[in-house]
């Protein structure tokens, strides 16, 4: 069975943002469907997880941007999992651009039980005989966001649109980077020069919710905090720029 599932595209227009090139959060989400895509292929997609009271979340995101392909450019979008732990596994993801490396990334994964919301074990998920890789793209530990906002600027907050919306019933991990983007002007988005990107998804945000969106400023970048209406974090993201 194989390892790495590859999948040549070309950068579409929807794909694009005012620069002409792949947006950051395009790279997040070839990422996310090229996994969504193995996984099927794999045996693990969508209904066979359901059936079996299952289902995928993402709990951490990382990406390494090196250069973001012009519109139209054909890509080769690459991923794999990787050995899992007991109850977490990593899924690495490249984009490459007449064979060189692009854009890198690494998601953490965890599988839970429905309705229980129950963390399950994954040492009965992958198939029989598949060869997992042992290659782990950004294998740094994940960055810790302090919760504690005071120190920070209050941005535009963001509705959670019917739009936002996915297959899970909540705010799908695309658009969490969407519309944390929305908050910024274009020309704030211009001097924004974003080289990594990580993302942690805490609590899950539904239809209707507004969430407080925070900026602090670091010395490499900016830290996102979410906030949901009764305080709790739902979302966190570090940029290196």
């Amino acid at each position: 069975m194989e390892t790495v599932y590859r999948k040549n595209i070309i950068v579409e227009l929807s794909r694009c943002d005012r620069d002409c090139r792949m947006s950051v959060p395009a790279v997040f989400e070839a990422f996310q469907d090229i996994a969504v895509e193995h996984a099927e292929k794999l045996g693990l997609g969508f209904e066979a997880m359901d059936a079996r009271g299952l289902f995928w979340i993402t709990a951490k995101t990382k990406v390494r941007i090196l250069r973001r392909p012009k519109l139209l450019a054909p890509i080769t979008v690459e991923t794999w999992p990787c050995l899992p732990g007991p109850v977490r596994a990593d899924r690495c993801y490249r984009i490459l651009e007449d064979g060189e490396t692009v854009a890198e990334g690494r998601t953490e994964w965890a599988v839970i039980e429905v309705p229980a919301l129950k963390v399950h074990r994954l040492n009965d998920i992958y198939p029989e005989g598949m060869q997992l890789s042992d290659e782990v793209l950004l294998p740094d530990h994940f960055r810790r966001v302090s919760e504690d906002t005071t120190d920070c600027t209050e941005r535009t907050p963001v509705v959670v649109r019917s739009i936002d919306i996915d297959l899970g019933k909540h705010m799908n991990n695309i658009a969490y980077l969407r519309e944390m983007f929305s908050t910024y002007t274009t020309k704030e988005l211009s001097e924004l020069r974003i080289k990594g990107l990580e993302v942690c998804f805490r609590h899950a945000c539904y239809e209707g919710e507004t969430l407080r969106v925070f900026e602090r400023k670091t010395e490499s970048g900016r830290e996102i905090v979410m906030k949901k209406e009764d305080g709790s974090p739902a979302f966190f993201a570090i940029m290196d720029l």
